[in-house]
């Protein structure tokens, strides 16, 4: 007991003769002025922060340690001293960093925070895991795995620009994207939203979690098939429920490469993109003194190399204003400014994304007003591979 009380109080002692002799008092929460630090207030979104937000959340890219729930039943009977260890711990940090403004860590890999309690939760993970490992927990595990080895295999996708939306999520999705899918609480935009999408992703990973009697958990292949059906179940239910918008990024997941086209179920050699202002933020409205940085019409567009020609679908309001101009290029640094020319439909015009570029937004800016009905897209050429190399 000495062990671990002794060293707690010299490091409270001493973090507190630290601010006393740099600012002149022995409180750190007052540092940071007199906002309310440590409030339990912060608890409603710091705690389903941290487990759930799809940018810092612990259980978004680890969801494994659901099983740390069924896994401190084990553990207790296995050893009480160990499992109260586990849970005072865990207990002590999730309050202690929940409370906390800043629960999310600032800009750094997800569930910062919680490293300090790994190793407890990783008791009760391997308690529960000691009893056999059946499909929903394989699931767990793997997707695990799999979160893991995407963010080492590209770091920048797990360190957070804390807009709402997870850059890995945005570049490993399939047909939808997952930010639409998983809650998010660095801002405060539809909390109603959220509070749905985290009760519903608890209940799917508390029902993983406790899945499967405890004499029969192995991984069978109906049983893998079920727990699979089982998420996309639960996926179809938060993609029923999110009223988020993904601003074109579904639309273009395969375009300019080969693709059937549906309905039809035909061949194309180089696959286009269409969506309309459904996935935007705004619309169908464009007033341009509504948005005089710019109304976004695609975010953050995962776009290979090349240069694209783009169709505006829609009315122009008539005006004494001139058109529109076209912006491109990254969320930050400079953009690419195209002048659009009047169609039969809308607007027309072109743009280049170049090579290296990770992401690309498309913003109309000044003029006059449109009514949007459709945004099209398509890849009209790709730059040529460098002399000697094939692309």
């Amino acid at each position: 007991m000495l062990a671990w009380v002794v060293p707690s109080l010299v490091s409270a002692v001493a973090i507190a003769l630290f601010h006393f002799h740099l600012y002149g008092f022995f409180d750190p929460r007052r540092v940071y002025g007199r906002r309310p630090e440590l409030a339990l207030s912060g608890l409603p979104i710091g705690l389903p922060g941290l487990l759930f937000d799809q940018e810092f959340g612990l259980l978004a890219y680890a969801p494994v340690f659901a099983l740390a729930v069924p896994g401190v039943v084990a553990l207790w009977r296995r050893s009480r001293r160990a499992a109260v260890a586990a849970i005072a711990m865990t207990v002590a940090v999730i309050l202690t960093a929940g409370a906390w403004p800043m629960w999310r860590g600032g800009f750094n890999p997800p569930a910062r925070f919680l490293v300090p309690v790994v190793p407890a939760l990783a008791l009760a993970v391997g308690a529960r895991l000691r009893a056999g490992l059946g499909a929903a927990a394989a699931l767990l595990v793997g997707w695990s795995l799999w979160a893991g080895a995407v963010g080492t295999w590209d770091r920048a996708l797990v360190h957070r620009d804390r807009d709402g939306t997870a850059p890995l999520w945005r570049v490993a999705s399939g047909a939808e994207e997952w930010t639409r899918l998983l809650p998010g609480y660095v801002q405060d935009e539809s909390p109603h939203d959220r509070a749905r999408l985290t009760w519903e992703w608890a209940a799917a990973l508390l029902a993983a979690a406790l899945a499967g009697r405890a004499k029969d958990r192995r991984v069978t292949a109906a049983g893998l098939a079920g727990a699979s059906l089982a998420l996309v179940a639960a996926a179809g239910i938060a993609s029923r429920v999110s009223s988020a918008r993904t601003e074109g990024r579904d639309a273009v997941r395969v375009i300019g490469r080969p693709a059937l086209s549906v309905p039809g179920w035909t061949k194309v050699a180089r696959a286009g993109a269409a969506w309309t202002t459904d996935v935007l933020p705004w619309g169908p409205a464009y007033e341009p003194h509504r948005s005089p940085d710019g109304a976004v019409i695609g975010g953050r567009l995962m776009l290979p190399d090349g240069t694209y020609r783009i169709e505006i679908g829609g009315e122009i309001v008539p005006s004494s204003l001139p058109l529109p101009t076209l912006q491109a290029g990254p969320d930050t640094g400079p953009r690419r400014i195209t002048a659009l020319v009047a169609g039969a439909g809308g607007l027309l015009g072109s743009f280049v994304v170049p090579e290296g570029e990770r992401a690309t937004s498309l913003t109309l800016r000044g003029g006059g007003p449109l009514i949007l009905n459709e945004i099209r897209l398509e890849q009209v050429s790709t730059f040529p591979p460098p002399t000697g190399l094939k692309r």
